[in-house]
This record gives C-alpha cells, sequence and structure tokens, in this order.
C-alpha cells in the first residue's frame, strides 16, 4: 500500500505528525519540504511488500510486482554486479530515460510514487489495468496519494462530502467509474495514467489500448503463436512468484480459468491445485464443467457450495473492503473461492480474468452482431422499404412477428455504446420513477452513458467490435471485475496474479482481425479453434454462464439474504435518493421476476444502502 502526502505550505506541520501517529496509515508519508522523511510501512495484509530505492536524487516506491525485470534490466544497461535492480528502481530508471511514456514497458500490476529532490517533482503511476489503484485528493494546502481513499479520510480537514452523481453513476453501472470515487473531491488514477506535481498537478495517459488489426498468418500459425503467448504469460509470473509461493488456481470450469490450469500443469506444476464454487442451484453452477477440467489436468480440485447464509455472512465483509460501494454480486463466490485456497495453503491464485473482453465471448456481442446485420442491407431499401413497411403494418402491436420486427429495427438502428447497454436498469427504467426529486435535480443523468461513450469512442480501433471490447476492458475488467477479485482475495489473505491480461497477450488479441473472434455467429471463434484439442471439447462447446451469485432466488425465498433485503430497504438511509414508494416497487419485482436481473439490482441497491447508513 502506498501513501503520499505534499505539503504546498513547505512544511510538514502538526497535521501530518496527527497521521502518522494513528492508527490509519503504516505506510509512509513525503513533504515537499522534508523529503528525506518517509515513514515505509511493511508489507500490505502480508500480499503485496513496498520496494524501495533511492538514489541522491530520487526517491521511488512501488507497490506490487514487475514480470519482465530480466529484459528491462538489459535495456536500461544496467550491469550485474550494480546493487539489485528491484522494481522501484527499474520503473524510476524508465521514468528517467524515456519519460512518462516509458512506464508502458513495464510488464507488471504495480502502483509507482517517484520524488525528484532536485525539482520537487512527484509522479505517481498506475498500471495498465489499475489493478493495484491509486487515489488522490489536492487542496489549497496539500495533495494526498494514497492507495485507499480510506487513508485519504483519515487526514485531518479533508473537504470531502458523498457525491450524488457518483450515486446516480452506481445505481446506474453498480460501479463508480473512474476517475470518480464517492467523494466529490477525491478521484481515482485511471489504468495507464500519471499525475505528476511540480506545483500544479497535471493527469494524463502513458499509453494507450490498440487494436490494429494487422496481425500476418493464418489461424493454425496465430492459434499457436497464442499458446506460446498464454504459456510465455504464466511464466513470468512463476518466476515473479515469491519465493516458497503456494501456488494455485481459480477454475470456474470457463475457457480462461481452464487454460490457466492447464497452463500450469504444463509448465510443471502438476498436480496443481485447482478451486472452485458451486451452487445448488443448477441455473447458476458450472461444477461439472470444473471438475471435466480438473480430472483433464490431474489437478488438485478443491471445491465448496456457497449458500444463502455464506452470502448473508460476508456482506458486511464486502462492505469492509471496498474503499466505496461496490454492487457486483461476484465478490461473494470469490471470496469463498480465496478463502478455500488460503485453508489449503495456498497464497497466490492465477485468475483467468479478461479472456471474454479480450477474444470476445460474452453473449452480449453476439447479439450486438445479429443487429449489426441489419446494417448490410442498402440504406435506401433499409429507409424506404422495410421500416416504412414494418413501422405502418396494420395492428402491428398485436401482431408477434411484426413487434419483434419493430424492435430488432428501433435496436439496430441505435448506435453503440447505448444498443450494447439498452436493456440496463436506468436505460429501461425512467430515472424519475427511482430517484428522489430533489436528488435527481442534482445529477446529470446522462452522466453514465457519457462515460462509456469516452471508452468506446476513444479507442484506438476502426472495428465495431473493438470499440465495444475498448468499453468493456475499462468498464468491465478495470473498474469492476479485477477490483472484486483482487480485493475479495486479498480479504481472504490472498495475492492474485492475472496472466490473461499480460501485455503481450492484449497487444496480440487486438492484432487479430475482429471478424475472427466471433466467425460465424460464434462466439471466441479463433480462441477455441487454438485450444481444440488442449482443453475439452464439452469445455469449448458449452455456453458462458460466468461466476453468478444465484441472488435473485434466495431474495426470493425466506434467507437471511432476504431479510437483510427487506431491512435495508425499510431503513432511512435511501430517503433522500430514492422517491417514497419505490423500494417496496423493487421488492415486489424481484417476487415476480423469474429472472436474475431484478435481483441483481436489488443486490446493488442493498449494497448501497448499508453503505450510506454505515456513514451515518
Amino acid at each position: 500500500m502506498l501513501f503520499c502526502w505534499i505539503d504546498k505550505r513547505g512544511r510538514l506541520g502538526e497535521e501530518l505528525d496527527v497521521v502518522l501517529r494513528g492508527d490509519s496509515l503504516a505506510h509512509f508519508a513525503l513533504s515537499k519540504s522534508r523529503h528525506d522523511q518517509a515513514v515505509i510501512g511493511a508489507r500490505a495484509g502480508g500480499v503485496y511488500a513496498v520496494a524501495n530505492h533511492e538514489t541522491a536524487e530520487h526517491t521511488a516506491w512501488s507497490w506490487g510486482e514487475l514480470y519482465n525485470r530480466a529484459e528491462l534490466t538489459r535495456l536500461l544497461s544496467i550491469e550485474a554486479g550494480d546493487p539489485a535492480p528491484n522494481d522501484a528502481r527499474l520503473m524510476s530508471a524508465l521514468v528517467e530515460r524515456f519519460g512518462p511514456e516509458g512506464l508502458a514497458r513495464a510488464n507488471g500490476q504495480f502502483a509507482l510514487l517517484q520524488w525528484n529532490r532536485a525539482t520537487g517533482r512527484l509522479l505517481a503511476a498506475a498500471d495498465q489495468f489499475s489493478i493495484l489503484p491509486l487515489r488522490y485528493y489536492e487542496d489549497e494546502d496539500r495533495l494526498i496519494v494514497a492507495s485507499d481513499l480510506r487513508m485519504i479520510l483519515a487526514c485531518p480537514n479533508v473537504r470531502a462530502r458523498v457525491d450524488p452523481q457518483a450515486v446516480f453513476d452506481y445505481v446506474s453501472m453498480s460501479i463508480i467509474p473512474e476517475p470518480a470515487t464517492i467523494y466529490d473531491s477525491i478521484r481515482k488514477l485511471p489504468p495507464r495514467h500519471v499525475l505528476t506535481y511540480d506545483g500544479r498537478t497535471v493527469v494524463r495517459a502513458y499509453s494507450q489500448l490498440t487494436f490494429p488489426e494487422d496481425a500476418a498468418g493464418g489461424w493454425a500459425e496465430l492459434g499457436a503463436e497464442l499458446r506460446r503467448i498464454i504459456t510465455d504469460a504464466v511464466d513470468r509470473r512463476r518466476l515473479a512468484d515469491p519465493d516458497g509461493a503456494r501456488v494455485g488456481a481459480f477454475l470456474s470450469g470457463g475457457l480462461d480459468s481452464s487454460t490457466v490450469v492447464g497452463t500450469l500443469t504444463e509448465r510443471g506444476d502438476d498436480p496443481v491445485r485447482a478451486f472452485s464454487i458451486g451452487f445448488a442451484e443448477s441455473r447458476f453452477d458450472e461444477m461439472d464443467y470444473a471438475k471435466l477440467v480438473a480430472g483433464r489436468f490431474r489437478a488438485e480440485h478443491h471445491t465448496y457450495d456457497v449458500t444463502a447464509e455464506d452470502t448473508d455472512a460476508v456482506v458486511d465483509a464486502v462492505l469492509d473492503q471496498f474503499d466505496e460501494p461496490f454492487g457486483n454480486s461476484s465478490a461473494v463466490p470469490v471470496f469463498y473461492c480465496a478463502k478455500l485456497a488460503a485453508e489449503a495453503g495456498v497464497d497466490t491464485l492465477y485468475g483467468g480474468d479478461g479472456g471474454d473482453e479480450l477474444f470476445a465471448g460474452n453473449p452480449h456481442y453476439l447479439w450486438d452482431r445479429y443487429f449489426q446485420v441489419y446494417h448490410a442491407i442498402p440504406l435506401f431499401l433499409r429507409r424506404r422499404l422495410i421500416e416504412p413497411i414494418v413501422r405502418h403494418w396494420p395492428l402491428g402491436d398485436r401482431i408477434g412477428p411484426v413487434r419483434k420486427a419493430r424492435s430488432y429495427i428501433r435496436r439496430a438502428n441505435t448506435p453503440n455504446p447505448e444498443r450494447i447497454v439498452g436493456y440496463g436498469f436506468l436505460e429501461t427504467v425512467p430515472p424519475g420513477d427511482v430517484f428522489n426529486p430533489d436528488f435527481l435535480s442534482s445529477v446529470d443523468t446522462d452522466h453514465p452513458m457519457a462515460v462509456r461513450r469516452r471508452h468506446f469512442n476513444t479507442a484506438g480501433a476502426r472495428s465495431e467490435l473493438y470499440r465495444i471490447l475498448n468499453h468493456e476492458l475499462a468498464l468491465v475488467v478495470a473498474d469492476n471485475d479485477l477490483r472484486k477479485v483482487t480485493e475479495m482475495s486479498a480479504r481472504a489473505g490472498v495475492r492474485v496474479v492475472y496472466p490473461m491480461l499480460d501485455p503481450e497477450l492484449v497487444a496480440f488479441a487486438g492484432r487479430l482481425p475482429a471478424s475472427w473472434h466471433l466467425r460465424r455467429f460464434k462466439l471466441r471463434a479463433f480462441y477455441k479453434q487454438a485450444m481444440r484439442g488442449f482443453l475439452p471439447d464439452a469445455v469449448l462447446a458449452k455456453e458462458k454462464k460466468g461466476f453468478g451469485l444465484p441472488v435473485s432466488i434466495w431474495l426470493k425465498q425466506d434467507t437471511a439474504v432476504r431479510r437483510r433485503m427487506l431491512d435495508a430497504f425499510a431503513g432511512r438511509a435511501g430517503d433522500n435518493v430514492f422517491r417514497p414508494g419505490f423500494l417496496p416497487e423493487l421488492q415486489r419485482r424481484v417476487d415476480a421476476d423469474p429472472t436474475n436481473y431484478h435481483g441483481s439490482i436489488a443486490w446493488v441497491l442493498m449494497i448501497l444502502l448499508e453503505w450510506l447508513r454505515r456513514k451515518g
């Protein structure tokens, strides 16, 4: 964990002394006037160590790990006899040699702080997906950078209030997207971004994901290249694992976790310790596939079925672990999977996160392709023939095929990213039916979609699919899945690494023609072909279920989870946010809905209401 305080007035003052004496900061503090003084913490929860590097001009601190130390050592011409080039030294040297853009050469999950003694300049940087995050706060007296926004709130006289816009965005998206946090004056440092301060604070990108679609070769050749890159990604992380690390892997039974388990087995981890979570509710359970993969690779397979009671027992841990409301209910199975690993003596888990967003594996990508087919019809036929006929067909709203055709045309003519999130909660329910009018007047209801458009439209891509994937890598992977897995695993005392998000693999995926990913209307067509013969055929053929929680079922039954929801909905925490009568109406919709849709929304709001209640 990292913490930094720069006093713009040129003195440390009693305020910082109070911070350092407190229990909330056991890491380090840095002042512009007394930059020699650094309070450096030991290990963060037994998971990540703080690496330090100091020269006559610079002091650098890093949290996390690099996977290409040898390559960077050669690039920077660091002699073998020199002091050991730890991560902080290597990244500091990259910045000195190439500027902040040099950090694009760092393959790892890291947060970096560098203080330049000569110029009084601070640099803070996050890795390509902000796996290890940084937050920052600035007022007229100081700049504070920290790994957790609660470390900032612990500082005296920080002016921060709950941001209504962040609350609205959370209800819409189940997360608070970067760079916002739940507090109006505290910001997240986005992935691939660097913050510099030398009297003025500037935040800018040091690299960008690109999707050039310029791969040369056929399916067989590039499929073999994919296998090699994944193997290299796993090898790099195994070499970087701490001495004595006890390694295991998440195993959901999906393509990516199965690939990671198989690759670890090939590289000598035999048997791999694999950990799977199941549910008694068959619609959500993929344990049969996980067992099939475990058998294929002779894994030492550990399993656990999560219940409604387990879920209720961990809600408070979810609220405690995240530094703002976080609504992804699959944080629960992640915690129990990591806890299962910790109980088996494992301290490092390999995850498969990111593969679906790199290689087009989520069902809504396929649905979007069906809508894109409509635009292959010449425009004059669509506008002058098809649409007038369908629109003016007599009694069309009463005729099923005509009604479906109208819906299809309406969705097909909706641009992305609006189209891919068209079934989102606040896309289908008017905000006026949900929120208190006074609250609603204080927010921009278009802001969540503006965030989505930013990620969709700024992608370095020419294909519609890659613009969608860029949007997903930002909002589904970086802002959501990685936070969920990293935080809840840390809660169980387990470190996680993500070989499927290795920079070489990310770059390779973007070089493939977009049409290869959804060939013949099949998700992940290229990836599945490349893995044929390696993964079981049943896994390659199965439909994606994900790592969802059967919360909709449990919220209908007399379970502790339902009672918690009812208590949260009946409380006063949301009085200034939600319209009177909305929460009871949502409860009725949960009870009547056979799908997981309204149950998922109820979970998101329950977490928010409990978080607001804690705030008082």
